[in-house]
């Protein structure tokens, strides 16, 4: 596992992080995981790729390429051409799991 963080300008401000091997990002119950990340904090966005997926309580999300917008709470995911977006979601309130 390693982790490179660049630095640019004058003042050294943080330009970009990208992660290898074991990756993992906590956020509230939200938990994303791939082989490599690059977080870029001018866009306040995260993309994943190398087996990437994204678990919320039951609920799951897996695709090629999962781009999560921190500042927005908001994910994208893309296909590949062999490459299907999966999600499996677990409906929620009182009306779930009963039948009309």
């Amino acid at each position: 596992d390693r982790l490179v963080i660049s630095y640019s300008g004058a003042n050294r401000d943080l330009s970009r992080v990208e992660a290898f091997g074991n990756v993992r990002i906590m956020q509230g119950n939200r938990q994303a995981t791939a082989s490599h990340a690059v977080y870029d904090p001018n866009e306040a966005r995260i993309l994943l790729d190398g087996k990437p997926r994204v678990l919320q309580g039951e609920d799951v999300i897996t695709g090629k390429l999962i781009t999560y917008y921190v500042n927005e709470q908001r994910s994208v995911v893309t296909g590949g051409p062999n490459q299907r977006v999966e999600a499996v979601i677990h409906p929620r309130g009182e009306n779930a799991g009963s039948k009309p």
